[in-house]
């Protein structure tokens, strides 16, 4: 095996070039005009980001009778209503270090917020959002929840 290996060897070539050959000169040609003719088909919609919402205050109330809260609102321009993908609506219990927390996200515009403390008095925020981003927030709306209930008995001392 060595032999025929050493055979093969001596009939190759030394000086073989073992490059490949390749060439870079070609032409190519390419066809625009059905592109542009597809592109001028496109139609293009500017999407904004949607206006802030507003709260609607009249029925903005809590229910005396439970810790829950109801909040409503509405997008403020006709024009952005469509252009509207869902709300993030944000609370706070309005005490000193409290910050807002994200209680609801979707499409409605009216949210019940349950299992509210007795006694604070809440901020409410809401914002719109769409594929080109995030509207401004709304203006704080501050709403208390239910008083605690307190029931004094007096004693009555018959002598």
């Amino acid at each position: 095996m060595i032999n025929k290996m050493s055979d093969i060897d001596n009939k190759f070539p030394q000086d073989a070039d073992l490059e490949p050959k390749i060439d870079l000169d070609f032409d190519f040609m390419l066809n625009s005009d059905l592109i542009y003719k597809e592109i001028k088909k496109l139609n293009y919609k500017q999407v904004k980001v949607p206006t802030a919402p507003m709260f609607i205050a009249e029925e903005c109330v809590n229910n005396s009778t439970e810790t829950l809260m109801m909040l409503s609102w509405h997008q403020t321009s006709m024009g952005s209503k469509n252009n509207v993908q869902g709300y993030v609506l944000e609370l706070d219990d309005g005490s000193v270090d409290s910050q807002f927390k994200q209680v609801y996200c979707g499409s409605e515009t009216i949210c019940q917020i349950n299992g509210l403390s007795s006694n604070c008095i809440y901020n409410a925020r809401v914002k719109a959002f769409n594929q080109a981003g995030c509207s401004d927030y709304s203006q704080i709306i501050s709403i208390p929840s239910s008083p605690s209930k307190f029931i004094f008995f007096n004693k009555l001392i018959f002598s």
